[in-house]
């Protein structure tokens, strides 16, 4: 299952999930591969999360060109 990384809470990352129904989950930050972040592409599995961050760079990426394009209209 996918996600994106809404935000931190003290020991937990507030995730919302991909797909038809989309979730939010609280995962322990102790089960990510790394130091998760705010936006982060993420794929959950059955003991550990990990940190997509080729796809957190170009989705960030994305979302700067747009915003950028919007400032110039």
């Amino acid at each position: 299952m996918r996600g994106i990384v809404d935000r931190i809470e003290g020991a937990y990352a507030i995730c919302e999930t991909d797909g038809p129904q989309p979730q939010i989950l609280q995962i322990p930050v102790s089960k990510f591969d790394g130091r998760p972040a705010d936006g982060d592409v993420i794929e959950i599995g059955e003991d550990t999360v990990t940190i997509c961050r080729e796809e957190t760079a170009a989705k960030k990426a994305e979302v700067r060109s747009l915003f950028d394009r919007l400032k110039k209209e």
